[in-house]
């Protein structure tokens, strides 16, 4: 991406380390609020919307001609992920018992990784072997697939009210003993 960005905008990388800043400031502060959406809404369609709306901003960044509508469009993606990444772990812990949420969770974390690790360097060879707009078209299109399979294929329990925990002796409601 920075590589893209260097030879598409031409700018240096102070430049491109401020074009980062608002993306990251909607990463850090969004997840817990967007989390509350997939409480209310459901898992299913937050992480859906993310991965669609990521897949489309991901085919725009080619025709980017600025660095400051690049900064607009990197913040729309981290918004994408600040929404699904919140719904996937809890759709991970309503899938799960608390046996096994650890396992789930490790598990999670490491396809995550994987994708993280494998991603920049399928990325890099499409970039020089097919084209610089190629991995901005393969990241869309896998993010567009995996929105197809989880609306067509995903099924959500429903989830079940945490219960409901009596208060301990001497702190229920005033005038209980």
């Amino acid at each position: 991406l920075v590589v893209f960005l260097q030879d598409n905008l031409e700018v240096g990388v102070d430049a491109l380390a401020w074009a980062f800043l608002p993306a990251g400031l909607v990463w850090a502060i969004l997840p817990a609020y967007l989390g509350r959406l997939a409480d209310r809404f459901g898992r299913k369609p937050l992480m859906i919307l993310g991965l669609a709306m990521a897949a489309a901003s991901s085919v725009v960044i080619p025709g980017l001609s600025s660095m400051a509508a690049f900064a607009a469009v990197w913040a729309l993606q981290a918004l994408c992920y600040a929404a699904g990444d919140p719904a996937e772990q809890a759709l991970v812990a309503d899938l799960t018992g608390e046996d096994q949420r650890g396992q789930a969770y490790g598990l999670y974390a490491m396809a995550a990784d994987l994708g993280a690790a494998i991603g920049p360097l399928a990325g890099a060879w499409l970039y020089q072997a097919v084209s610089p707009r190629a991995p901005f078209v393969a990241n869309a299109v896998v993010l567009a697939a995996c929105a197809v399979v989880l609306a067509a294929w995903l099924r959500v329990p429903a989830r079940q009210p945490a219960p409901v925990q009596p208060a301990a002796p001497g702190k229920g409601s005033p005038g209980e003993e």
